[in-house]
């Protein structure tokens, strides 16, 4: 992007973590339903991919939800927060729906007692999702993002 390129720094989870059998300790909350009025709505860039976008600039933030989804729990609202601070926000559906249905949202849509809950943690790597984020890239980058 004019003579300079973005730069992009991320990091997984350890090995360690994806070795265990649950996510959660016992008593846990479940999946935080959202409560927020989002201020934009779901766009799809780059062909194929599926993002939360507000806000405007040469400057952005890429969020990465958690296992939950995009659509869950308090993701909008914090990408408006971060908007209305003077950035560009994306954030990506980074993960296939496990709600029937579901046109808005993506990521695990049961308790994370489920049994099914752990294999589909496991699935969600980064051979899936660095694509996904290499598009969310490419996509700011055509929108004159100098940083991220």
């Amino acid at each position: 992007v004019h003579g300079r390129s973005l730069s992009l720094s991320l990091s997984f989870l350890s090995l360690s973590c994806l070795m265990a059998t649950h996510c959660c300790p016992p008593g846990s909350e479940p999946r935080l339903a959202a409560t927020h009025a989002a201020r934009s709505s779901t766009q799809v860039v780059q062909g194929d991919v599926r993002a939360y976008i507000v806000g405007s600039g040469t400057r952005a933030v890429l969020i990465a939800p958690d296992i939950w989804g995009f659509a869950s729990g308090r993701h909008r609202w914090l990408a408006d927060q971060l908007a209305d601070a003077g950035f560009l926000v994306m954030m990506p559906a980074l993960y296939p729906t496990t709600e029937a249905g579901a046109a808005e949202g993506d990521g695990w849509h049961d308790d994370h007692t489920h049994p099914g809950f752990m294999p589909f943690v496991f699935a969600q790597t980064p051979e899936i999702v660095m694509p996904i984020i290499g598009k969310c890239v490419a996509e700011l980058e055509a929108r004159g993002v100098e940083r991220i």
